[in-house]
């Protein structure tokens, strides 16, 4: 599989295949992401460019919007990365 990856040089282009994508989709990301910068969710909603694709930014939101191993209860980043998941849904599923 990585050989046949390495001879398509699109075969990992990300930007090129939000581009392709004719479904509506949303990007959610935090902007306090430690692993996978703002930018990289700029740049495939960029791509992407039509109305039925959304970039939800969640302010101070990490890469797990705050939740880590051990807690118990849903921390304020989570509960706000799905309230907007769940209004996608219903916008775009119902």
């Amino acid at each position: 599989m990585l050989d046949d990856i390495e001879k398509d040089n699109d075969a990992l282009d990300f930007p090129l295949a939000a581009a392709r994508v004719a479904a509506p989709w949303m990007i959610l990301h935090g902007d306090a992401d430690e692993f996978v910068p703002l930018s990289e969710g700029e740049e495939l909603f960029r791509a992407a460019n039509r109305p039925e694709v959304e970039l939800r930014v969640v302010e101070g939101g990490d890469h797990l919007f705050g939740l880590h191993e051990g807690q118990k209860n849903a921390p304020q980043h989570l509960e706000s990365a799905v309230d907007r998941t769940l209004a996608w849904f219903s916008r775009y599923l119902y």
